[in-house]
């Protein structure tokens, strides 16, 4: 469905020539013939069992890599509002709720980030003559707006990668990078908050070609190759452990770009922090999307043929994917 025929939205949710609903933000011109718009985006994460502020710092965290890809964003700009949905009438669940709300403000108080409304869902139950009560696990909702300017309205990235910009008759050379954004959130703000500019940087200055965000760096990679049908090829030993907790982690995806004769602090990768950790080149002819452990082909996808699919039988190839994300890679 093309939401962009009246001339008012500038990004909507599917992306791609096969119109895959992975754009992580969305922009709203002001009026037609403006050259401002409305940037929003969510950040969405549900407490289940895991540490109260790692469910809130998640959340934020999910947020703010959803609007990374839209440069010259100042954190004090972006406004939020907040939406709780949990039971009130269960005392564990108000505990969460209490703890829940003083971490936020502590959080968006080192971001210098504001919530200036809401509304709350405090009747997440009910009762059923067979099973009792049935209680919604806490749910904490970040909705943010700013407002974005041109020339950032149309220098704006999606999840898209581009095998065009990897080539030997040039000189610049494509890579792919991940970096654990929620570590930094829970460990050292200021490297935080650092890493979102120069992401920012990188995207203004034509550095960075995509972006995505997700809580695996398999899922994300594999949702970027099947939106661009291009392949990577990848070494086990460049992703993180199988075994992390998915609940723990947020990972920013980012495809980087390099000329190779440049003796920029910026964009020789060589200078870059080390919580940017490669994880591949892009090659023009790679058509597939490969991990290899030990010289064994341990997982193999070809994004055409999934997209193929997905047009066919949009239902079953969602399933088919997921299944497929979460085999091991072992021995």
């Amino acid at each position: 469905m093309d939401r962009s025929v009246g001339g008012s939205v500038v990004q909507q949710s599917c992306i791609g020539p096969y119109s895959l609903p992975l754009s992580n933000y969305a922009i709203t011109r002001i009026t037609p013939l403006s050259s401002n718009g409305i940037l929003s985006a969510i950040g969405e994460n549900i407490y289940i069992g895991q540490r109260i502020s790692t469910w809130i710092d998640k959340t934020v965290c999910e947020l703010l890599c959803n609007l990374i890809a839209v440069p010259h964003l100042s954190l004090p700009d972006i406004k939020l509002s907040g939406n709780w949905m949990i039971n009130s009438k269960s005392h564990e669940c108000l505990q969460v709720l209490y703890h829940g709300v003083r971490h936020l403000v502590h959080r968006l108080q080192t971001l210098h980030l504001a919530i200036d409304g809401g509304k709350d869902s405090l009747t997440m139950s009910m009762k059923t003559p067979s099973h009792g009560t049935i209680t919604s696990p806490p749910t904490l909702v970040l909705t943010s707006y700013s407002i974005v300017l041109e020339p950032d309205i149309t220098s704006r990235i999606n999840p898209l990668l581009n095998n065009t910009t990897a080539s030997t008759t040039t000189s610049t050379t494509s890579a792919i990078y991940y970096i654990d954004m929620l570590h930094l959130l829970e460990t050292d703000i200021t490297t935080f908050q650092k890493e979102f500019y120069l992401i920012q940087s990188l995207i203004s200055t034509g550095h960075i070609f995509a972006a995505h965000d997700g809580s695996t760096v398999l899922d994300t990679l594999e949702e970027m190759a099947v939106a661009s049908g291009v392949g990577i090829i990848i070494t086990k030993s460049n992703l993180p452990p199988a075994s992390e907790c998915i609940y723990q982690h947020h990972y920013i995806v980012i495809q980087l770009t390099i000329p190779i004769s440049s003796n920029s602090t910026l964009c020789n990768p060589h200078n870059l922090s080390n919580h940017w950790h490669y994880i591949a080149s892009l090659e023009p002819t790679n058509t597939e999307l490969t991990i290899s452990y030990k010289e064994t082909r341990a997982y193999q996808k070809y994004p055409l043929a999934l997209q193929r699919k997905h047009l066919l039988r949009r239902k079953k190839i969602i399933l088919q994917c997921g299944a497929s994300l979460h085999q091991p890679l072992c021995e």
